[in-house]
């Protein structure tokens, strides 16, 4: 599946999948987030974060460069997996080939735009991990692991066979 074109209107918003393999097409409605889950959700986050403020654990480099080795990974996975939750109620459309190629042209901006975010958050995530390495400073492995898990969210979009679809249309694909 190779997300192909997004927009959000009026706070309804959808993704435009493309099967290329069976060349179906597929539309996904972004979920409504619900605002009381998100509240409760940041304050027990915000609360989490404060105790550990001034939590240190007298660590070795090697115990603390183990933990960040064991923990990007998972946090990547869990991304991914988190990703793969949001986009399952997806159902079949049919647009014609034109209306298909119109989306791709449209969405190839979209693409740019995540992987310019993509990196920035990788980026952020790879100098928290160092900040922690440095500083043995907990809030800064908590920080780059939960950037990971969004880059992990990210790298699920970002492929070489979504690059070609842009790039070449859908003839890269053999349509």
């Amino acid at each position: 599946m190779v997300p192909i074109y997004a927009r959000n209107q009026d706070g309804r918003g959808y993704t435009i999948y493309l099967d290329t393999d069976t060349m179906r097409v597929y539309r996904s409605d972004h979920q409504e987030t619900n605002q009381y889950k998100y509240w409760i959700g940041f304050v027990v986050t915000i609360a989490f974060l404060r105790g550990l403020a001034e939590f240190n654990l007298p660590v070795s480099l090697l115990v603390k460069s183990a933990v960040v080795i064991v923990g990007v990974p998972i946090s990547i996975f869990i991304g991914r997996a988190v990703y793969r939750k949001s986009v399952q109620n997806m159902r079949e459309i049919y647009p014609t080939k034109d209306m298909l190629e119109d989306y791709i042209v449209k969405g190839k901006s979209l693409m740019t735009k995540e992987i310019i975010i993509a990196g920035i958050i990788l980026i952020v995530s790879l100098t928290f991990c160092f900040l922690y390495l440095v500083f043995n400073f907990l809030m800064w492995l908590i920080l780059s692991l939960m950037f990971f898990a969004i880059v992990g969210m990210f790298s699920k979009n970002i492929t070489v066979k979504r690059w070609k679809l842009y790039k070449y249309g859908l003839s890269a694909i053999g349509a």
